[in-house]
């Protein structure tokens, strides 16, 4: 115990030519050699004087501004998020694959105390397809697919009966156990469990809206471990913006336009109706919380494409993408045909205005596709295109409503077409009428 004394702070300088002794003695030999050529050089210096008696020093405090607990950022865990009491126990936690000896700090849970008070049937149909999260305190979130107690399991086809009801008690009791061992958690008394699958990625796509993908394994938790919310995820809170979106969101003033680019609106025009800064009188300016109240002005597209994104979403429903070589044979065109009628296809009328006759459901430049009609797939070095139901549908319409378009594109391939591409029989002023026909067909799509 003699090293533990306050005493002088030990330099070590490297030299290659020092034949210093000190400290080169092993204090246990059976176990370490002592070091005979140290190549180094040591100095002691005397410790730091305390600190004057009106200088604090090290305290062991939170740095202002610190948030803590409920109110700590998104991704900080918190204990509180769950009610605990603790205790000091040998109950085996696995240290390092493991089972401590030692007493370990237990985490004890409260108890829902459900058994007699409501029914599996009751708990599954307000949990059933709800989501939770689980993983206290470090919360994941998971949606619920059944809920089961001693008695059987309720899930998407309602009520099941355990047919061996002690393969299910012999389960219950490892994932107590394992809550206990693994996580040194107490779950106390544990009559439901909740059979949950994780969220394991999250992809954001074109539109705008993020679509979770599930893990395909159920996982058994008790009801008493998962949390039907977030509480981090809280409307305002935990909301910190930086000094330039500050000045941003008090900039939108009542009346400006904006462009909503969040789901279910994605690419929708909104008018601020509050927030961000009004000007009262004396020219003192009244702050609005960070947020805004916005009117919408849905289109007729955006209505379309949230009705298809939520298909998407609800149950993971992803189109069937068919290859080009089936659309060109379905819809009687060549590639290439197909390949300028579904980008931008622009056509000068007779007074040189551009009108566009094409679907722009790609564009290979800027590499965009229209979600949910068109997209991108990697063949070798070759960048191809597949199309779904919808768009070929869209084509067969198109072709069938005016096939003077896929005819005029076929005999000529060009950057930028006129009416005497398509009409050279006709006159100008008959050409534009069948050029801005097909453009207000495309326009209602």
């Amino acid at each position: 115990v003699e090293r533990n004394p306050l005493g002088p702070v030990l330099t070590f300088h490297y030299d290659p030519n020092s034949k210093e002794n000190l400290f080169c003695q092993s204090t246990l030999p059976h176990h370490f050699t002592s070091v005979t050529a140290s190549k180094s050089r040591v100095m002691l210096v005397a410790p730091p004087p305390p600190f004057p008696a009106d200088q604090k020093g090290f305290t062991a405090s939170l740095t202002k501004g610190t948030t803590t607990g409920l109110a700590n950022p998104l991704g900080y865990p918190t204990m509180q998020s769950l009610k605990v009491s603790s205790r000091l126990d040998g109950v085996g936690v696995n240290v390092f694959g493991s089972a401590s000896k030692k007493k370990s700090l237990v985490l004890e849970l409260q108890a829902p105390g459900l058994a007699n008070v409501v029914k599996l049937e009751q708990i599954g149909k307000a949990l059933l397809g709800e989501r939770c999260f689980i993983g206290w305190p470090y919360l994941n979130e998971s949606t619920i697919c059944a809920v089961s107690d001693r008695t059987g399991s309720f899930g998407a086809r309602g009520f099941v009966g355990h047919s061996n009801p002690s393969a299910w008690e012999n389960e219950a009791d490892r994932c107590i156990d394992r809550y206990l061992e693994k996580h040194g958690v107490d779950v106390g008394e544990a009559s439901f469990f909740v059979h949950v699958r994780d969220c394991v990625e999250m992809t954001s796509m074109p539109d705008g809206s993020i679509e979770k993908h599930f893990s395909d394994t159920e996982t058994m938790h008790p009801i008493q471990v998962i949390l039907r919310s977030n509480p981090f995820e809280k409307a305002g809170k935990n909301h910190i913006r930086t000094a330039t979106q500050k000045k941003l969101m008090q900039s939108l003033k009542p009346g400006s336009k904006v462009v909503y680019l969040s789901q279910p609106y994605y690419g929708c025009i909104g008018t601020v109706l509050s927030g961000g800064s009004q000007k009262m009188k004396g020219g003192k300016s009244k702050k609005h919380p960070d947020n805004l109240v916005l009117q919408i002005e849905p289109n007729s597209q955006a209505e379309k494409q949230n009705v298809t994104t939520s298909k998407r979403l609800v149950g993971h429903f992803q189109p069937k993408y068919l290859p080009d070589s089936v659309v060109t044979k379905r819809v009687g065109i060549s590639y290439r045909v197909l390949g300028q009628v579904t980008s931008m296809t622009n056509v000068k009328d007779s007074q040189g205005k551009n009108i566009g006759l094409g679907l722009c459901l790609k564009s290979r430049s800027q590499g965009a596709v229209v979600p949910d009609y068109c997209r991108a797939v990697s063949r070798g070095d070759q960048t191809l295109y597949e199309y779904t139901a919808t768009a070929l549908q869209v084509l067969q319409q198109y072709k069938q409503k005016f096939s003077w378009v896929f005819e005029g594109v076929k005999r000529e391939s060009k950057k930028d077409y006129n009416g005497r591409d398509f009409f050279p029989n006709l006159a100008p002023e008959d050409a534009d009428k069948h050029l801005y026909a097909a453009s207000r067909w495309l326009k209602q799509l």
